[in-house]
């Protein structure tokens, strides 16, 4: 398991608490929770089973847990969790394709530079 992250937010006179962690091999998955005046406003949770077999496991998934916390302390600062309008459905699916798009690139340029050393 790797140490995760945690964030006070000031947002408009409201502390929001971002908290983000690695849940293990066990449960393969970083998990986002929104805290406002101690109650649970949201929880964004990125499966990585399908990484689990590559060399570079620990440097995803802390990529993905930086982008995912960090695009979650954006998010309160747009004012997301303001109300409770269905923005927040949107704002949870454009954090996670963009999450996706962190990870395909960082396997890309991986591989990139391991078959860079190879031809060397």
């Amino acid at each position: 398991m790797i140490t995760g992250f945690n964030t006070d937010i000031n947002y408009r006179g409201v502390v929001y608490h971002v908290q983000t962690e690695d849940r293990g091999i066990n449960n393969p998955r970083v998990e986002t929770i929104i805290y406002r005046k101690g109650e649970i406003l949201d929880t964004r949770r990125t499966s990585y089973a399908d990484i689990m077999s590559s060399d570079c496991v620990e440097e995803v998934i802390q990529a993905i847990m930086r982008e995912q916390h960090e695009a979650t302390i954006v998010d309160i600062r747009a004012g997301r969790y303001t109300n409770n309008e269905p923005e927040h459905d949107f704002a949870r699916r454009r954090a996670s394709q963009a999450l996706e798009e962190v990870i395909l690139e960082y396997l890309a340029e991986t591989r990139k530079h391991n078959s860079h050393d190879i031809d060397e």
